[in-house]
């Protein structure tokens, strides 16, 4: 079933005719009169009609398509502003180019796109001109007084959230010659009569500027995977588990552009995927700010997201509460480099099983290529190692002993620990196997050499982080990538599925670079112009995840 929006707003000028439709406009030059006239606009919810049926596209939730607000700028074919309010014949110069439905008389604070009805504005404007496109931006107020030109509506945008409204605007994409941004209005859409101009709408597509991600796992319990790697720990072989117990993204822009820019020079080989939909009003590409123009992208602190079920992903977008987020575009991705790229850091805890209910967390360490299960083990393989290059002399009975792992302590490092004499062997009177004999060295000088050795990773309270680059719907593969492969777009939703955990991911500490290693109805007779205006359905990207470390 159709809910439409009615919000009837003042049009630009256009000249009556007595057959209500205006094909024989005099659209001679400014004469410096103006009138008054009108444009109806509905604001229609798609439901399931923008391609829904392949299971490739969401509603998405109410709060998602709720308006609070919504702004309408009109442009010259130059995409120049439109002025339509004041009175330029007196001002001129002075107008801006946007009106406003008015939300205030329908009897709720947060509408949603089903229930906006009966706005009217009456506006102004010279007589005989005419815009040539129109722009819907919801939940965004423009600054009052500015005029905007079609450019001004690139710049960055906060993307908002469910309290304030999800900012939305004119889909954008390519007809095949040239980038389609505001809606046409041309002299057929224009109407004596608001009945005939509401029965005859214009359809303006629009889209959040907000991409939503959520990461969910099925199958499995209390979000424990088991690693499909078996860790040698002390010399047995360990089946290790990955609890995971929290997400976040990196590289998460708060910012999308207010309009969705393109490139018309994309090719669909180089994205690796089909990126315009002109049939249905999308595309699935965009060019977004770039890393130094956003503040968002910080390595996470915390990491209170949850995982949610992988067959929710079917329920019309209605995921379970604190199992999704949503962020800007984000398509920096250089082929064969994500550091760029917008990323879920999975937080989580590498345990091992000591009976058929009970886990415990596993502090372990890895040293080269081995692992240990904790500091102890480690202190005995590091001094077993080196025993025939350090030794202290023992003035009692007089002989070279080796060094054992009582003499050894661990210092950290970031997520690694590097090796010390402990504090009462620094006493000790330290030698080292020289050609010659043994040959004296000071306590400092052989913490010096002990601190040159290869440092372990340090699973401390067997805490670890995983990586995962958000992939988009590039289809290259790992020998030949493509510029689509990764990448954040307005209006998709990201489902990271985790399948499976390969390794035991990277100890919690995070190096400074933040990368981890790996209002009146009108009353004169005037012309009318209806609007039809569609939000978009999300557009779902699916990948399953096999986490490797």
């Amino acid at each position: 079933m159709k809910k439409f929006l009615i919000v009837a707003l003042a049009a630009l000028g256009f000249v009556a005719c007595n057959d209500n439709h205006l094909d024989d406009v005099n659209n001679g030059g400014f004469t410096g009169e103006v009138e008054t006239s009108y444009i109806a606009i509905n604001l229609n919810a798609a439901e399931n009609g923008t391609r829904a049926d392949d299971g490739a596209y969401q509603d998405g939730l109410a709060a998602e398509r709720a308006v609070k607000s919504a702004y309408f700028f009109f442009f010259d074919a130059e995409g120049k502003a439109f002025p339509v309010t004041g009175n330029p014949a007196t001002e001129p110069g002075g107008t801006v180019n946007w009106i406003s439905a008015n939300l205030n008389n329908i009897g709720s604070a947060t509408p949603n796109v089903s229930d906006i009805k009966d706005a009217v504005l009456v506006l102004s404007t010279y007589k005989g001109t005419y815009p040539a496109q129109i722009v819907a931006v919801l939940n965004w107020p423009p600054v009052t007084g500015k005029a905007y030109d079609l450019d001004d509506l690139y710049d960055a945008t906060n993307i908002q959230g469910v309290d304030s409204g999800f900012v939305m605007s004119n889909a954008v994409y390519s007809d095949g010659t040239k980038a389609v941004v505001g809606t046409p209005l041309t002299e057929s859409d224009i109407y004596t009569s608001p009945a005939d101009a509401l029965a005859n709408p214009i359809t303006i597509h629009v889209e959040r500027i907000a991409a939503k991600v959520t990461v969910t796992a099925n199958g499995v319990a209390d979000n424990r995977f088991k690693v499909t790697k078996t860790a040698t720990i002390n010399g047995k072989d360990t089946e290790v588990f990955v609890q995971v117990t929290g997400w976040e993204l990196h590289n998460d822009f708060t910012q999308s552009k207010l309009l969705k820019y393109i490139n018309l020079d994309w090719k669909d080989a180089n994205l690796g995927f089909t990126w315009n939909d002109s049939p249905y009003y999308r595309c699935y590409w965009a060019e977004s700010l770039a890393m130094s123009e956003i503040v968002g992208n910080v390595f996470p602190e915390t990491f209170g997201l949850e995982l949610g079920n992988a067959e929710d992903v079917d329920d019309d977008g209605v995921y379970a509460d604190n199992t999704y987020t949503y962020i800007g575009e984000n398509t920096n991705y250089v082929v064969n480099n994500t550091d760029a790229c917008t990323k879920v850091i999975i937080k989580a805890k590498l345990q091992k099983k000591t009976s058929e209910t009970v886990y415990e967390d596993l502090p372990m360490t890895r040293w080269y290529t081995t692992y240990y299960a904790d500091l102890d083990d480690l202190l005995t393989a590091v001094a077993n190692t080196i025993k025939y290059q350090y030794y202290w002399y023992d003035k009692d009975s007089t002989k070279y002993n080796y060094i054992t792992p009582d003499d050894l302590t661990v210092v950290k490092e970031g997520n690694w620990v590097k090796f010390a004499l402990s504090t009462p062997s620094e006493g000790k009177s330290w030698f080292v196997n020289a050609a010659g004999g043994y040959e004296a060295k000071t306590h400092a000088e052989i913490n010096a050499s002990l601190a040159a050795i290869e440092k372990a990773l340090y699973y401390e309270s067997g805490d670890t982080l995983y990586s995962v680059d958000i992939k988009h719907l590039g289809n290259g593969t790992a020998n030949a990538h493509k510029a689509g492969d990764y990448g954040v777009v307005r209006n998709h939703i990201y489902n990271v599925i985790l399948r499976s955990f390969g390794g035991f991911g990277s100890p919690v500490y995070v190096p400074e670079d933040g990368i981890l290693e790996y209002p009146e109805d009108p009353t004169s007779t005037g012309e009318y112009v209806s609007a039809e205006v569609r939000i978009l359905s999300w557009r779902l990207v699916s990948q399953e995840v096999d986490v490797q470390p």
